[in-house]
């Protein structure tokens, strides 16, 4: 029996989501940007909301969209600047609020809340999307960690 490409990826998404993972749509990222929007703001929205709203509040004028719109637009750029590792282990700071991007496991469980935000990190498995928004080349698996590739 010849195994194609198609059930190849169907396996490893089967399971990625079977221990864990989350399955993201490939509507939801933003190719000029390089980020699954959807699940980076239900991360940041989930771990930081205080943070999230006073950023909307203060840097955006109370306008949520325009504030997603701007803080994406900050990261990607931060990425390309100094990197995705350097940016999920050191986060980013918009309009002077600092930002934590992904919540690296505790070294002890004496801190409860810590090993809550570990676990509040989105691993998503995403299939069949497009990297280039002047392009119709999709990648065809990809694992994002908050919205981050």
């Amino acid at each position: 029996m010849a195994t194609t490409e198609l059930a190849f990826e169907d396996s490893v998404e089967k399971v990625l989501l079977a221990n864990g993972y989350l399955k993201s749509r490939s509507e939801n990222y933003d190719a000029t940007n390089g980020l699954d929007l959807f699940e980076l703001f239900a991360f940041i929205e989930a771990t930081q909301p205080k943070k999230w709203q006073a950023l909307v509040d203060r840097g955006y004028g109370a306008n949520a969209t325009e504030a997603k719109r701007g803080f994406a637009k900050r990261l990607a750029a931060e990425i390309d600047l100094r990197g995705t590792v350097d940016v999920l282990r050191h986060g980013v700071t918009d309009f002077g609020i600092a930002f934590d991007i992904a919540f690296f496991k505790p070294a002890h469980n004496l801190t409860p809340a810590l090993k809550d935000l570990y676990l509040a990190n989105r691993v998503t498995v995403t299939r069949q999307f497009k990297f280039d928004p002047n392009s119709e080349l999709s990648i065809d698996l990809a694992i994002l960690v908050n919205g981050i590739l």
